[in-house]
């Protein structure tokens, strides 16, 4: 029994002396390929993954061999040393890592970079990293800083260009939806009149207006605020002039809106004013009605323009041949409205001064 356990302790230290063995040569040989790799092609987290796994198992040998064991502790050292170093690499390896954050690192690093050439894994162990981690680290943490930045403002301009403007039909001649849908079911129907078919005409003056403007003017002010703080960020440099782009434009979006906003208020009020009753108001504002219905056309044939392209960015002035350009928008856009305003708050105020 005395012999069986004395060889049984000898076959578990052979184990344990083996396994170190098996452990200092496959890493030997996986350091020396990932150190000849590319950085560029270097799984990063797969690596740190498998040098977790050999430190992992280190710290169980340790626990069964001398602690001055030779084979085990340069074995250790080795992993350390490039375990300090992968993480430094996986700092490297984030996508938000840009061309120049690594002339800014070798700047620090008194190195030059060279944009052409790709760097194997050793060249830049060799570079003695671990020395320059805090001024890498932090070099690191601006480009993270940078591209969360520029991830906040592509989602800004992503949702402002996908953004529609809505629309609604209106009613104010008297006419209700129940009896516009009925007037719509009787164009269908049909009378004969000598073998011919004709079609009832609808009666009803339909229109459509623009609808929830308040929530894009909600939307105008919570983009503007986000730019702002993008201005004052330390990490705006790069974007700094598409943010601030942005913001004239939404700036100039703010003020078209709200100037549809008046209009669309003052046009709907006078066409419930003059189709209200018998017509009687017709007669006594006769030059009023015929500068109403001018200006009641334009802005019915303003808003069918817009419903035919509905994007709201497309308000803003664009270069004849880009994308979304037409006649009426941006300055042009915001002149007729001031024009239609005008006309419009005359005509209410000599409305005021009849009914008085």
């Amino acid at each position: 029994t005395r012999r069986y356990s004395v060889m049984a302790a000898l076959k578990g230290k052979i184990k344990e002396r083996y396994e170190v063995w098996k452990y200092t040569g496959l890493s030997h040989q996986t350091l020396v390929e990932w150190k000849h790799t590319l950085f560029v092609k270097l799984g990063v987290e797969k690596t740190a993954h498998k040098i977790n796994e050999w430190k992992n198992a280190c710290s169980v040998l340790k626990n069964h061999l001398p602690s001055e064991d030779a084979v085990l502790t340069a074995w250790e050292k080795q992993v350390n040393e490039f375990s300090e170093n992968i993480e430094l690499l996986k700092q490297l390896s984030s996508p938000c890592i840009k061309l120049r954050h690594w002339k800014n690192i070798f700047i620090s690093i008194n190195q030059e970079y060279s944009e052409s050439k790709e760097y194997r894994v050793s060249e830049l162990v060799e570079m003695d990293l671990i020395g320059y981690k805090s001024v890498i680290l932090e070099i690191c943490r601006a480009a993270a800083s940078e591209h969360a930045l520029d991830n906040c403002l592509r989602q800004l301009v992503k949702q402002w260009q996908k953004r529609d403007f809505k629309f609604a039909k209106s009613y104010v001649d008297g006419t209700n939806k129940a009896q516009d849908n009925a007037d719509e079911k009787a164009q269908t129907k049909s009378t004969s009149d000598h073998g011919r078919s004709r079609v009832l005409q609808k009666s009803s003056d339909r229109m459509y207006t623009l609808t929830s403007v308040d929530e894009l003017l909600c939307l105008v002010e919570d983009s503007m605020v986000t730019l702002q703080c993008m201005l004052v960020s330390s990490h705006v440099t790069e974007v700094r002039t598409t943010v601030e782009q942005w913001s004239s434009e939404l700036q100039e979006l703010q003020e078209l809106l709200d100037a549809l906003t008046l209009t669309q208020q003052q046009w709907l009020y006078l066409n419930n004013v003059f189709h209200d009753g018998d017509g009687g108001l017709t007669d006594v504002m006769t030059v009023e009605y015929e500068q109403f219905k001018e200006v009641d056309q334009l802005i019915r044939n303003l808003i069918s323009g817009m419903m035919k392209d509905s994007k709201v960015l497309h308000i803003l002035a664009k270069k004849r041949g880009e994308k979304g350009f037409r006649e009426m928008q941006g300055e042009q856009l915001k002149k007729t409205l001031s024009y239609f305003s005008k006309t419009l708050s005359e005509i209410i105020l000599r409305l005021g001064d009849i009914t008085e």
